[in-house]
């Protein structure tokens, strides 16, 4: 498959419901292989990871107990908050430059750090916040 052909698959992954990745490769199964390829694609997808993190977690709850376990996840703990932190920063490029865009932001991270309310309720008060400011910007878009 060359480059073309992936961003059309990702592209059209992208226009139906659900995960893109399962999307291509539902698409990319059936092409290749009908049917059976659309299912194979998904099942390879999911079904690896899916086994892989059920046994990682009886591990866990198996072992947690024990001292050096918890040594090792003390020492990951702060290469897994870099690696999160730097897909933060590469997102954030993404975000408007809008002033209603940051607020929203900073209103979300309060709620969410420092207040530490659940995400149902950060949620039920952050949407109708980005919704407003987008719907206000694009008014404000419009008029001018």
């Amino acid at each position: 498959m060359d480059d073309a052909s992936f961003t059309e698959l990702l592209t059209l992954g992208q226009f139906f419901p659900g995960p893109n990745i399962a999307n291509v490769g539902v698409i990319y199964g059936r092409r290749t292989n009908g049917f059976a390829g659309a299912c194979l694609s998904v099942t390879g997808l999911y079904l690896f990871p899916t086994i892989i993190t059920i046994i990682a977690g009886l591990l866990i709850d198996r072992w947690w107990g024990n001292a050096h376990v918890q040594q090792i996840f003390g020492a990951v703990m702060p290469v897994a908050s870099g690696l999160m932190l730097g897909t933060v920063s590469r997102l954030i490029k993404g975000v408007p430059k809008a002033f209603g865009a940051f607020l929203v932001l900073v209103v979300t991270f309060i709620l969410m750090a420092i207040v530490k309310l659940p995400l149902w309720i950060v949620l039920l008060i952050c949407l109708p916040l980005t919704m407003a400011n987008s719907f206000g910007s694009a008014r404000l878009r419009r008029d001018a």
